[in-house]
């Protein structure tokens, strides 16, 4: 509650005239009420109607936040006239980000294949070691790529687990990106394997090709959006659960096979090659 003081006190003292709430809480809009924004645009959910000035309705379950974003947005009179999240890496982001590939004796030209490694919903939304092992040991024999692990601080006991148990060279970043360099670092990279989290849609969001591996939370709402874009969800009867922990034996992420994901790597790599080919024609 302290930081939430802090919050609401900045917040009165910036003196915001429109809060657009994209959470569905009653927090976020308690927060924007209390910060004293004259108008407070939100989906008409978690009963927080009276705290909001301009209530819009749910929409409709299946539909994807990002659309549902762009209906709130929509409902104050802002046109969007683009759908597919961009983010464009500078000159001087991509220098950063080489330097620090270099420092750890990782070629930025290398053809790399970033393997995200955490989640931050839960254990739920995450793969089986196992399975990551035998996909960076696979990458580095039989596919077109250099594995490259990525994750916070916190994955760094399973990033260790994982290289004792690859006998090939393996590339790790985990604990040592910062988050100014991460977008610069995705580019970088030929394909991305992530579990359903935040780096993955930034890695879409820089034009790398992404396999988005889905368990407990539901692609239909939340899959990276963009070209070569790849999703890897199996609907046991139990999924989508939107639990954070799994309370049996977590079919959905194990259903999900080292085969497929290697495949949909090398097909979405074989597939940004031909692209780049047909482009180098056309110049």
């Amino acid at each position: 509650w302290r930081e939430q003081l802090r919050l609401i006190r900045g917040l009165r003292s910036d003196a915001a005239t429109l809060a657009l709430l994209l959470p569905n809480s009653f927090q976020s809009a308690l927060i924007a009420w209390l910060s004293r924004s004259r108008w407070r645009v939100g989906y008409r959910s978690d009963g927080r109607s009276l705290l909001l000035t301009h209530p819009v309705p749910p929409p409709p379950l299946l539909m994807h936040q990002v659309d549902a974003y762009l209906r709130l947005v929509q409902s104050i009179g802002i046109a969007a006239h683009e759908r597919t999240p961009r983010f464009t890496v500078t000159k001087d982001e991509l220098a950063r980000a080489d330097r620090l590939l270099g420092s750890l004796g990782i070629d930025p030209a290398s053809p790399l294949v970033g393997i995200q490694l955490g989640a931050a919903f839960g254990p739920s939304k995450r793969w089986i070691p196992e399975r990551i092992a035998e996909l960076a040991e696979r990458l580095s024999k039989e596919g077109d790529g250099e594995p490259l692990l990525l994750g916070s601080r916190e994955e760094e006991p399973l990033a260790r687990w994982i290289a004792e148990r690859v006998s090939a060279p393996l590339h790790s970043l985990v604990g040592k990106e910062n988050p100014e360099c991460l977008p610069a670092i995705l580019s970088r990279c030929r394909a991305v394997v992530s579990a359903d989290t935040g780096p993955a849609h930034l890695a879409a969001a820089v034009g790398t090709p992404v396999v988005t591996l889905f368990g407990p939370t539901d692609p239909r709402r939340s899959r990276p959006l963009g070209e070569r874009q790849v999703v890897l969800w199996t609907q046991v009867p139990c999924s989508p659960c939107f639990l954070p922990r799994c309370p049996i034996d977590h079919p959905c992420m194990t259903s999900i096979t080292t085969q497929q994901a290697l495949t949909s790597v090398t097909e979405s790599i074989q597939g940004s090659d031909r692209e780049e080919r047909a482009l180098g024609d056309v110049k």
